[in-house]
C-alpha cells in the first residue's frame, strides 16, 4: 500500500471489487461510481471480474507497476489502473481534483444511506436503512480524515472548507459535526500524538518554542476548531446572519465537550444583546440578532448555565443568562407589532358561530419564539430532550476525556483542546450594497461584488452585473430572512406547541433546510423526510418513520422522556404534518414568502412521492382546516389566493383527485362567500392546467353548476356576430390586419369608418349610401341601426371596434398578441391620447376578454408597459369603470358583449341595489381585480427603482470621469514642473514624458463605434427603450440632470397610482360596509365588504414601503376620501391600518 494512499482511492490494491472493504475504507462511505461501472463493462465483455492485478512493483517505468500498460500491476499510489499508468503531470492533477471532490462529497453524505430512500418496498422505513453507529463509526471516520489531511497542504485545505460548508449548510448534522470535532481533538491517540510533539519541541528549544512552531504543532482538530472561528468573523462581518446564527449553534454545541469555554460562548451572545439596546435599532437587525440569543439558549441553556471547570450551576452564569432574557423582552416590548395587516388569520366575521376547529389555528413569530425562551427561564433553563447532544454520540472512552476536560481535572495542555470564543461587536447594517463584501468559496476572504469589481475597473459592465447578480444569491442564501414572520399554524395534535422551545428548535431547524436547499428540491424533500434519523428515537410516531429512525436513545424508553412537560410536550410528533405545516406556513408567509411559490409547490410534491400514503392524510387534513377556517372569514384573502395556487397545482400532479362531495353543502352559499370563492379559482385553475373537459369530469353536478364557469374561456369579440351592425366593417379591418397592412392604411380604413358612422342629416344622402356604400363598396355599409348621433360617439365605437379587432386577431397566443401590438403600436397610442380613450380601451379589453381574467391581466400588464395606457388609467378603470367623462357607450358596443355572457368578468354591479351611495364596483371575489390593482402598482414601482439604478450609475461614472481628469491634469503638471527644471538644468533635450498610469476603465477605453444611419427612425412599433443601448447601437448619453427629472416624474407617478389606490380602497370597503350595515341580514352584502377591506390590508402591507416614502401626499388624500364618511368604527379602521403601514413602511 503506498503511504501517501492510505486506502487505495486511485491505486489497483489487488482487485477491482471493493477496494473500500479491503483497504479499511470507511464501510459507509460511497465508492467510487467508476468502479462499478468499469467491473460491469468487463463483465459484459467476457473480461475475469478482478483484472488489471494485484500490487505491483512499486513506481517503476513511470508509475506503470513494470507490465504492460493494458494489464498494469499494482504499481503503489497510482498503479494498476489502465486510467492511471503512465500518468503525466496535468492527469496527476486531475485525479487530485477529482480525488479532493470525493473527500468533500464522503464528508458531506456522512452518516446518509447510499441507498435512495424511493428504491425500497415500503420507501419510509427504507429511509432508515443506514448501518451509521456513531459510537464506533465517528472513529473510522476520524482516522480517514486525519490521513487524507497528512497527504499536503491542499488536502488539509479540502477538509477545512468542508468542515466550514457543513456548519453553515447542514443544519441537521450540528451535533454529529460537533461530536467528529471532538473526536478529532480529544481522542486519546491525538491527545498523546500532541503531548510528545509539545514534549520534543520543549526539550529542542528549551521549553521556548516560538508561536510559529506552535502553529505547526497544533492538531487537525484545533486547526478546524479555529478555522471555523475566522469564517465566524467573516459572516459576521459581512452580516451573513443565517451563517452566524448556524455557526452559533455549533459552537454552542462543542460547550458540553470542554472544547468552547460557557463563559467565552456566554460573552459572545451578549454582543449581540448590545444590539438590542442599540437606540433605533431596525426591526431587520433587532430580529435576526435576537434569534441568534432564542435558539441558542434553547438549544445548549444548560451547557452554559454552568461556570468553567465545573458541572454544577454558576450564579454568575445564570446571571447572565438572565442578562440575555432581560435583553430580548426590552427589545420585544419596544418592537412595533405587526398583527393586523400581516396576520394570515383574522378574526371570525361572526364571533358567536366559532366552528369545531377554531381552537387550532395559531400563529408563530418573534412574540412566540420570546414565550418560549420565558418558558425555558421558568423551568429552570432545561433544554429539549429530542436534540442530541455532542457527548450523546461518542463512544464511553471520550466522554470519561471529556469529563475531566469539563471538569478541569485533565494533564492535558488547554491549547490543544481550548477554543475560546473571540471578542466581537456587531458591525452596523451597511446600506450601501456596493460595499458589502462577504466570504465566497470557503477560503474566509472578503471578495468585492461585480459593481466593486467595475469600481476598481475589472471586467466589462455586463459581467459586473452578472457578477452581482450571483453574489447576492449568496447572500441571500448566507444572510436568511430578513425578520422573523408570523407564520400560520394549524396542527396542534401532533406538532410543537407555538411558544415553546421545542417549537423554536425544531421548526426553525425544518424552515432553515427548506430555505438552504432551495436550489435543490429533491435533494430537500429526501433530508426533510429523512429529519427522524438526526434526531432521538422516539420523537416521531407514525408510519412514515421506523421506530429505531434516530441518532441515540432507546425506542422502548420513549415513554420515559416524551410529554413531561404539559407545557411543552416532546416527543411522538407527526412528521407528515410538520412537514406540510412548514412549507406550506413558508408560502403563505406575508406580505410576501422567502421564495416562489412555485418552489413550495414542487418541494410539497417531492416529499409527497415519497410517501404519498402517509402524506395525503396531512394534506387532507390541511385543505379541510384552512377550508373550514375560511367559512368564517377567518382566513386572509391572500393566503385563500395562495392556498389555491398550490391546491390546484397540487391536484393536477395528483389525477385532479378531491372528495369534492364534501363541498356540496356549502355550494349554495352567497356568491361572494369566501368558501364558495375558494372552490371557484381551484377549479379555474385547474382548468388552465388541464382543459375543460377534463375538470369537469370530476366535479359532481352540484358542484359544476356552482363553481365551473358555464362555458370555457374563449374571446367574447363583440362583432363576429354577422347580425352585427358592425360585423361587416370588424371582418375588413380584421383582414386588413392579417395582411399586415401598414398603420397609414389602417388609419383611413377608421377615418372612413368614423364617417360612415354618423347619420346624415339629409335622409337621401343615407339612402344613396346605403346603396353604394361609403367608399363604393356594398360590404362597407352601416345599416341604420348601427348609426350614431355625433360624432363623440362615433369616436367611441370606432375605437372599441378597433381595440377588440386587434385582440381577436392576437387571442391565438401570447406571441400573437405581442406581434400585433407591437405592430400596431404606434396607431393604438394614436387611440389612446385622453385618459377617457385610454379607459375606453380598457373597458373593450375587459368585455373581450369577459370569459378569460387571466387573459384581460395579461393584456392589461402590457397595455402598460408599451405605455398605450398609463398606470393612473387602470387604476381609474379598476374603481370608475370606463365612462370617464366621455359620452355613454352606445347601444351597439354593448350589444352581444362581453358584459352580456355569463360569469362576465367585465360586468360591474351597482351598490345603489344594496342600499348603500351609487358607486362604481367590481365583484373582488374573483381576486382578479386585486391582482390587476397590484400588478399595476408594482409596475410603477419597477419604474422607480430603474431610473433609481440609472442614475445612481450615472453619477458614479460623472464622479469617476472628473476622477480621471484630475488625475490627468495632476501628471500633466508634475510633467511640466518636470520639463521646466530639466530646462534650468541645461539639458538640451527633456526626458521623453511617460504616460500617467491609470487603472483601466470603462473611461479609457476607446470609443464604441457609431452605427450605420444614427438618424433612422426607431419602427413605430417598438417602444422606447428604457436602459443603455446595447452595443453596435447608438443613444444619446443621458446627463445626470436629465435623470434627476426623469425620477422626478416617475415618483409623481408614483405618487398619484398610490393615491388614486388608496383613495379607491378606502371609498369602496367605507361604502360596502355602509351597505353591509343598512342590511344585516344579506349575506352577500356582508361579504363584499369583508373582500373590500381585505383589499384594503393587503394593498397596505404589499406596498408598505412605498406608503412610508410618500406618507404626506397619502395622508392628505386619505382624509380628503373619508370625509364623505361619517365618522365611526369603520373610519378609524382605515385610518389605523394606515398608520401602521407607515409604521412598517419606516423600519
Amino acid at each position: 500500500m503506498d503511504p501517501n494512499d492510505p486506502h487505495g482511492m486511485y491505486s489497483g490494491g489487488g482487485s477491482w471489487g471493493n477496494p473500500q472493504q479491503q483497504q479499511g475504507y470507511p464501510a459507509f462511505l460511497p465508492p467510487n461510481p467508476m468502479q462499478g461501472h468499469q467491473q460491469q463493462h468487463q463483465q459484459q465483455q467476457g473480461y475475469p471480474s478482478q483484472s488489471y492485478g494485484g500490487g505491483g512493483g512499486g513506481r517503476g517505468r513511470r508509475y506503470g507497476g513494470g507490465g504492460p500498460r493494458r494489464n498494469a500491476g499494482g504499481g503503489g499510489g497510482y498503479g494498476g489502473s489502465p486510467y492511471t499508468a503512465g500518468m503525466n503531470d496535468h492527469d496527476r492533477q486531475r485525479a487530485e481534483e477529482e480525488r479532493a471532490r470525493r473527500v468533500r462529497e464522503k464528508l458531506y453524505k456522512i452518516a446518509e444511506s447510499a441507498k435512495p430512500a424511493n428504491e425500497a418496498e415500503g420507501a419510509p422505513a427504507a429511509i432508515q436503512d443506514d448501518d451509521f453507529y456513531p459510537q464506533s463509526d465517528l472513529f473510522t471516520l476520524k482516522k480517514w480524515i486525519e490521513e487524507e489531511a497528512k497527504r499536503g497542504p491542499q488536502h488539509e485545505a479540502v477538509v477545512l472548507q468542508a468542515f466550514r460548508v457543513m456548519v453553515t449548510e447542514q443544519p441537521h448534522k450540528t451535533p454529529l459535526i460537533a461530536a467528529l470535532l471532538g473526536f478529532l481533538i480529544l481522542s486519546p491517540d491525538v491527545q498523546s500524538r500532541g503531548m510528545d510533539d509539545t514534549a520534543a519541541m520543549d526539550g529542542e528549544n528549551g521549553n521556548g518554542a516560538s508561536s510559529s512552531t506552535s502553529s505547526e504543532q497544533e492538531t487537525l482538530g484545533i486547526k478546524i476548531g479555529r478555522d471555523l472561528v475566522k469564517a465566524f468573523r467573516s459572516h459576521l462581518h459581512s452580516r451573513l446572519w443565517r451563517n452566524v446564527r448556524l455557526s452559533l449553534h455549533f459552537f454552542a454545541a462543542l460547550v458540553p465537550l470542554g472544547i468552547v469555554p460557557p463563559s467565552s460562548m456566554r460573552q459572545l451572545l451578549s454582543a449581540f444583546a448590545m444590539v438590542l439596546n442599540e437606540p433605533g435599532v431596525t426591526i431587520d437587525r433587532g430580529d435576526r440578532a435576537a434569534m441568534c440569543i432564542i435558539e441558542v439558549l434553547c438549544r445548549s441553556a444548560a451547557d452554559l448555565a454552568r461556570g468553567d471547570g465545573d458541572v454544577a450551576r454558576s450564579d454568575e452564569a445564570i446571571s447572565d443568562l438572565d442578562g440575555l432574557v432581560q435583553a430580548v423582552e426590552g427589545y420585544n416590548a419596544t418592537r412595533k407589532a405587526e398583527h393586523d395587516l400581516r396576520s394570515p388569520w383574522r378574526s371570525p366575521i361572526d364571533p358567536d358561530n366559532e366552528g369545531d376547529s377554531g381552537d387550532l389555528l395559531h400563529e408563530e413569530g418573534f412574540e412566540q419564539a420570546v414565550e418560549a425562551l420565558q418558558l425555558l427561564r421558568s423551568r429552570d433553563w432545561r433544554p429539549p430532550t429530542f436534540l442530541p447532544r455532542a457527548t450523546d454520540l461518542l463512544p464511553p472512552a471520550i466522554n470519561n476525556i471529556v469529563d475531566s476536560v469539563v471538569r478541569n481535572t485533565s494533564t492535558l495542555p488547554q491549547a490543544q483542546y481550548l477554543i475560546s470564543m473571540p471578542e466581537i461587536l456587531v458591525p452596523p447594517e451597511e446600506e450601501d450594497e456596493f460595499e458589502t463584501s462577504f466570504p465566497l468559496g470557503g477560503q474566509g476572504q472578503a471578495k468585492p461584488t461585480g459593481l466593486n469589481k467595475r469600481k476598481f475597473g475589472g471586467g466589462s459592465k455586463h459581467k459586473s452585473i452578472s457578477l452581482q447578480k450571483a453574489d447576492e444569491e449568496v447572500r441571500r442564501a448566507g444572510a436568511g430572512p430578513d425578520r422573523v414572520g408570523l407564520y400560520p399554524r394549524w396542527f396542534v395534535e401532533s406538532c410543537p406547541l407555538a411558544g415553546t422551545p421545542s417549537s423554536v428548535v425544531l421548526r426553525g431547524l425544518t424552515l432553515d433546510i427548506i430555505d438552504l436547499y432551495e436550489v435543490n428540491r429533491k435533494e430537500c424533500a429526501r433530508i426533510l423526510f429523512g429529519l427522524a434519523k438526526w434526531l432521538r428515537k422516539g420523537t416521531f410516531a407514525g408510519k412514515a418513520v421506523h421506530p429505531n429512525a434516530g441518532l441515540f436513545g432507546d425506542a422502548e424508553d420513549a415513554d420515559e422522556w416524551t410529554n413531561r412537560d404539559d407545557r411543552d410536550p416532546e416527543g411522538a410528533w407527526t412528521l407528515d404534518d410538520l412537514l406540510v405545516e412548514c412549507i406550506l406556513g413558508s408560502s403563505l408567509l406575508l406580505p410576501s414568502s422567502p421564495h416562489v411559490g412555485l418552489y413550495y409547490h414542487a418541494l410539497l410534491r417531492e416529499i409527497t412521492t415519497l410517501s404519498p400514503q402517509t402524506l395525503a392524510p396531512a394534506i387532507g387534513r390541511t385543505v379541510r382546516r384552512v377550508y373550514g377556517a375560511a367559512r368564517r372569514g377567518r382566513v386572509s384573502s391572500e393566503v385563500l389566493e395562495r392556498f389555491s395556487d398550490w391546491f390546484s397545482a397540487h391536484l393536477s400532479n395528483f389525477n385532479f383527485s378531491w372528495n369534492w362531495k364534501e363541498w356540496i353543502p356549502d355550494m349554495g352559499l352567497a356568491w361572494s362567500h369566501p368558501c364558495r370563492s375558494l372552490a371557484r379559482r381551484i377549479v379555474d385553475l385547474e382548468v388552465r392546467l388541464a382543459y375543460y373537459d377534463r375538470i369537469k369530469g370530476t366535479l359532481p353536478e352540484e358542484v359544476q353548476e356552482s363553481v365551473l364557469r358555464p362555458e370555457e374561456t374563449a374571446p367574447c369579440f363583440t362583432y363576429g356576430e354577422e347580425g352585427h351592425p358592425y360585423n361587416k366593417r370588424a371582418a375588413a379591418l380584421t383582414a386588413s390586419l392579417r395582411a399586415r397592412a401598414t398603420a397609414p392604411v389602417v388609419l383611413a380604413e377608421l377615418e372612413s369608418f368614423k364617417r360612415d358612422l354618423v347619420a346624415p342629416e339629409n335622409p337621401l344622402d343615407d339612402e344613396m349610401q346605403d346603396g353604394n356604400g361609403a367608399n363604393g363598396g356594398e360590404h362597407t355599409a352601416i345599416p341604420p341601426s348601427g348609426r350614431v348621433s355625433n360624432a363623440a360617439q362615433a369616436d367611441v365605437v370606432v375605437r372599441d371596434v378597433m381595440t377588440q379587432v386587434v385582440l381577436n386577431v392576437g387571442s391565438r397566443s401570447f406571441s400573437h398578441f405581442l406581434n400585433i401590438v407591437e405592430r400596431y403600436h404606434g396607431l393604438l397610442r394614436h387611440l389612446s391620447t385622453t385618459p377617457a380613450t385610454r379607459a375606453a380601451i380598457l373597458g373593450a379589453t375587459a368585455r373581450h376578454w369577459a370569459r378569460s381574467p387571466q387573459w384581460c391581466l395579461i393584456v392589461v400588464d402590457k397595455l402598460v408597459q408599451y405605455r398605450i395606457v398609463e398606470p393612473a388609467d387602470v387604476v381609474g378603470f379598476v374603481f370608475n369603470g370606463d365612462s370617464l367623462g366621455e359620452a355613454a357607450l352606445p347601444t351597439t358596443v354593448l350589444q352581444g358583449s362581453g358584459d352580456t355572457v355569463a360569469w362576465s368578468f367585465s360586468r360591474p354591479y351597482n351598490s345603489d341595489d344594496t342600499g348603500a351611495a351609487s358607486h362604481y364596483t367590481r365583484d373582488w371575489s374573483s381576486f382578479d381585480w386585486y391582482e390587476i390593482l397590484r400588478l399595476t402598482v408594482e409596475k410603477v414601482n419597477g419604474r422607480v427603482g430603474q431610473v433609481r439604478r440609472r442614475l445612481a450609475r450615472l453619477q458614479r461614472d460623472e464622479a469617476e470621469e472628473e476622477e480621471r481628469k484630475e488625475a490627468e491634469a495632476a501628471a500633466a503638471a508634475a510633467a511640466a514642473t518636470a520639463a521646466a527644471e530639466a530646462g534650468s538644468s541645461g539639458d538640451s533635450e527633456p526626458p521623453a514624458k511617460k504616460p500617467a498610469f491609470s487603472f483601466p476603465t470603462s473611461a479609457n477605453l476607446p470609443p464604441k463605434p457609431a452605427a450605420a444611419d444614427p438618424s433612422a427612425p426607431t419602427p413605430a412599433a417598438a417602444p422606447k427603450p428604457v436602459v443603455a443601448a446595447q452595443p453596435g447601437q447608438t443613444q444619446p448619453q443621458q446627463t445626470v440632470a436629465e435623470a434627476r427629472t426623469a425620477l422626478e416624474s416617475i415618483l409623481s407617478e408614483q405618487r398619484k397610482v398610490l393615491a388614486s389606490a388608496l383613495r379607491g380602497l378606502a371609498r369602496l370597503y367605507l361604502s360596502t360596509s355602509a351597505a353591509a350595515a343598512a342590511q344585516e341580514e344579506d349575506e352577500e352584502t356582508k361579504w363584499r365588504a369583508w373582500w373590500s377591506g381585505e383589499a384594503l390590508r393587503c394593498f397596505l402591507s404589499s406596498f408598505a414601503s412605498e406608503v412610508g416614502d410618500v406618507e404626506v401626499t397619502l395622508r392628505a388624500a386619505l382624509d380628503e376620501e373619508v370625509k364623505g364618511f361619517e365618522g365611526g368604527e369603520k373610519v378609524e379602521d382605515v385610518k389605523r391600518l394606515f398608520e401602521e403601514a407607515v409604521r412598517l413602511g419606516s423600519e
